[in-house]
């Protein structure tokens, strides 16, 4: 039993040995790794050093160059400068010279302007003074011709005075003669002629006489009495004589010429004969002829009123809607217009005084609509607003008084829209009314006084 225990020891210490010596060869292979890492890194060093070193050498003769090129630059800069101020300096000199001879120039060219100025001073203060010489000449010889013309027209002036004494002196004398003759004449158609018993006056029916548009003047009232035909005939050439001589004269009045009239009148016993049912029908004094509302004496009532009853058509298909329209004709009117100024036809909205009158007309129009026409209905409305729509489309307006149209089923939709037609062309009677007395009232003006100098 000893001698195994040694054994054991032994082999264990055996062991012990190997692994120290494998420890101590691992050791030995660590360190030569450690070296040769170490080796390796000192080279990169070493390499690294050199590039930088290669780098800096590099960038040193770049700068170097840089340097020498930024050097030889500013010498070329200088050379420039000093040429291009070389060269100014010769420009400013050029230009002073040249500045010295254009002042020269111009000294020169104002001293010869100063000399056709005063020049053409002196040629200009000779000729107003020749043109003053002319217009003195001439002053005296106008003053001379005005003196000379003056004499002349107050020579022509008495001359032509005394033409016309003369003239209305035997013209006075042909009249007297004239009725002196005439009163001769009459006294022998007097004796001559049997008296003609006067014609039974026309009876009426009750209704208006109708005037007609052409009125024509033909003398009849002068006919007929006791008058002889040549005395018929010398009593309308005396009218036409009246008319003509003092019909557009403003000088004379309405007064004055009614007083010729009368002196005719009486000359001519006129004035003892009666005048029958058709001269002395006045149709302001037939009641029949009477107004029966107040918009046939102003056709423009409508304005006055708090609201008016447009009609209005309605579209279901464009679904619009606008007010209705007719177009107004005028009347008869006569046939000389003054200044020729005759109305012409106008497009006017229709409206009622009466909503019931509306209302009855929308529902007898519905009655009576045919296929593309609108609908009716109505809305009261101001006057001022009506007129104002109709006057951005260039209409006129015709408002249909309460009752002056029969609304009434059994009328056809002719007689009513006639009717309607009918009350719109009183605007054209009325304006015609208007626009004749204005015209009268400016013939009867006094004409504007000649100025004399």
């Amino acid at each position: 039993p000893g001698g195994g225990s040694s054994t054991a020891a032994e082999k264990a210490k055996a062991e012990k040995a190997k692994a120290a010596e494998a420890q101590k060869a691992e050791n030995e292979k660590a360190a030569a790794a450690k070296a040769k890492a170490a080796d390796a890194a000192k080279a990169e060093r070493e390499a690294k050093a050199r590039a930088a070193a290669v780098e800096k050498e590099a960038a040193d003769r770049k700068a170097s160059e840089e340097r020498k090129a930024k050097a030889e630059a500013a010498k070329a800069n200088a050379e420039k400068a000093k040429q291009k101020a070389e060269t100014k300096k010769r420009d400013d000199a050029k230009k002073a010279a040249a500045a010295e001879a254009a002042a020269a120039r111009a000294k020169e060219q104002n001293a010869a302007a100063q000399e056709r100025a005063k020049a053409l001073r002196d040629q200009e203060k000779a000729k107003a003074d020749a043109a003053a010489a002319r217009d003195r000449a001439r002053a005296a010889e106008a003053a001379e011709k005005a003196k000379a013309k003056a004499a002349a027209e107050a020579a022509e002036y008495r001359r032509k005075a005394e033409a016309e004494a003369r003239a209305k002196a035997e013209e006075e004398e042909r009249e007297l003669e004239r009725a002196r003759a005439m009163a001769e004449a009459e006294a022998r158609a007097k004796a001559e002629v049997k008296p003609i018993p006067p014609k039974a006056p026309p009876s009426f029916s009750g209704k208006a006489p109708v005037f007609e548009p052409d009125i024509v003047d033909n003398f009849d009232d002068l006919r007929g009495g006791n008058l002889s035909p040549r005395d018929e005939a010398e009593l309308e050439r005396e009218i036409r004589r009246l008319e003509e001589r003092y019909g557009d004269d403003r000088n004379v009045s309405a007064e004055e010429l009614d007083a010729k009239c009368q002196e005719i009148i009486d000359r001519y016993g006129l004035g003892e004969r009666e005048f029958t049912a058709n001269e002395t029908y006045d149709p302001g004094a037939d009641p029949k002829m009477a107004p029966t509302h107040y918009s046939q004496e102003n056709p423009f009532y409508w304005r006055t009123l708090r609201a008016v009853h447009p009609i209005f058509e309605a579209d279901p298909t464009a679904k619009t809607m606008g007010v209705m329209t007719m177009m107004m004709t005028p009347p008869g009117l006569p046939a000389y217009l003054p200044g020729n100024k005759k109305p012409a036809d106008r497009l006017h909205a229709i409206a009622f005084e009466r909503r019931e009158d509306a209302e009855r007309f929308c529902w007898y129009m519905r009655s009576t609509r045919v296929d593309g026409e609108g609908v009716c209905t109505t809305q009261p409305m101001p006057p001022a607003t009506l007129e104002e729509m109709a006057n951005e489309t260039s209409y006129g307006v015709t408002v249909v008084g309460g009752g002056r149209v029969d609304l009434s089923p059994s009328r056809s939709d002719v007689e009513i829209l006639a009717e309607i037609r009918e009350i719109g062309g009183e605007q054209y009677l009325w304006e015609f009314a208007r626009f004749t007395r204005d015209e009268l009232e400016e013939s009867r003006k006094p004409p504007p006084p000649t100025v004399r100098y």
